[in-house]
């Protein structure tokens, strides 16, 4: 169950990853073109096709360290995900924060959440 989950929204973010990087190198590619075409701003370039592979490979190393430090960041959210389920499966409550109670709709959900707190708190104090 976890693995499809897992493997379908893993395949989701390496999606969004690579249009995230596609989109920051041609946008960047693009600037630097029109800024080479510009004479007050790149005086004596006659060839502004090395500026903008410069810029493009640049864009690409920079891009690459974002995502991958933001894909860290979503496995490990979604592994916490998986875990929170099998965990309280049973119960059929998962984690909230105090924060978002006040905006659960269903009130008998935040019953069960109060009781679950109040029995996490038993059992780390004892």
């Amino acid at each position: 169950d976890h693995f499809c989950h897992f493997t379908f929204l893993h395949w989701m973010i390496d999606i969004l990853m690579l249009t995230g990087k596609f989109f920051i190198i041609i946008v960047s590619c693009i600037m630097a073109f029109f800024l080479c075409r510009e004479e007050s701003v790149a005086p004596g370039v006659e060839s502004g096709w090395g500026p903008i592979i410069v810029v493009g490979l640049m864009s690409f190393l920079t891009s690459s360290v974002f995502f991958s430090l933001y894909e860290s960041c979503s496995v490990t959210l979604l592994v916490c995900y998986c875990h929170d389920r099998s965990v309280n499966e049973s119960l059929g409550v998962y984690y909230v924060p105090v924060e978002l109670e006040h905006q659960l709709g269903d009130y008998s959900q935040m019953k069960k959440l109060q009781e679950q707190r109040l029995l996490q708190k038993k059992s780390h104090q004892e």
